[in-house]
């Protein structure tokens, strides 16, 4: 699935912004995942809405018929942009590395009780020699990426779907880890993140059946058989009462 990011710059203990939330249907595999992405702060616990399966949508997308869930995957992909700045305050040059120390993100789902391994992030940088009195910037305008290990997903939801069903939203509790550095030098530092993520719910559906040539005969029979037979039953009960 392709994924569209957008990074805004703001301080580590800021809050977030949330986006608009995408559909990406799929209707030759039957699924449609929404998508929303957002940027966090530090150990913030943040709700994330996302829409639930409506059968009237799919119905919408796939030009008529009648549509039931069958399986549901709550999926997180998280990302850690960083610009890195440092001054050397001291009288002689230093060399300068730097690299982040813990991070990560999860998610969290309630009413099923699901927590997402955690993504993993690791941005490392070798500013080299920087001479007395000197300053540096990494990753402006262009802030340094660390994507973590990967999506996490919750896997294949197949109980309590009804959960998932109606015209609103399912809420998800999205954190990232606290992050520090390890500078290895003297002077004066600084850092800006951005911890971003999306967020997205995948919905597979299946297609009620509509009855066939052979299901609609037999109903037809069996309707026309019940009204002989009701029939049959009012004709004997006058016959009963012209005897008597």
């Amino acid at each position: 699935m392709k994924r569209i990011l957008c990074w805004i710059i703001v301080f580590a203990w800021s809050g977030y912004v949330t986006g608009e939330e995408t559909a990406s249907w799929d209707l030759a595999n039957n699924t449609v995942t929404y998508s929303t992405e957002s940027t966090f702060g530090r150990n913030t616990p943040t709700s994330v809405a996302l829409s639930q399966f409506n059968s009237l949508s799919v119905a919408a997308q796939e030009g008529g018929g009648d549509f039931i869930l069958s399986k549901v995957v709550l999926t997180l992909d998280g990302s850690i942009n960083a610009v890195l700045t440092y001054e050397n305050t001291t009288a002689s040059s230093q060399d300068v590395t730097v690299q982040s120390v813990g991070g990560g993100s999860w998610f969290t789902y309630a009413p099923l009780n699901i927590t997402s391994a955690t993504e993993n992030y690791a941005i490392s940088h070798d500013f080299g020699t920087v001479a007395s009195g000197a300053s540096v910037v990494v990753g402006d305008p262009d802030p340094i990426q660390a994507s973590g290990s990967g999506a996490v997903s919750s896997g294949d939801i197949t109980t309590d779907l009804a959960g998932f069903l109606g015209d609103g939203s399912i809420q998800t509790t999205v954190t990232f880890g606290s992050m520090f550095w390890d500078w290895g030098a003297e002077g004066s530092k600084n850092e800006t993140l951005v911890r971003s993520a999306e967020m997205s719910v995948t919905y597979d559906y299946d297609a009620v059946p509509e009855p066939t040539g052979v299901s609609l005969f037999l109903i037809g029979a069996a309707a026309l058989l019940l009204r002989r037979r009701s029939g049959c039953a009012n004709t004997d009960m006058r016959n009963d009462g012209a005897k008597g």
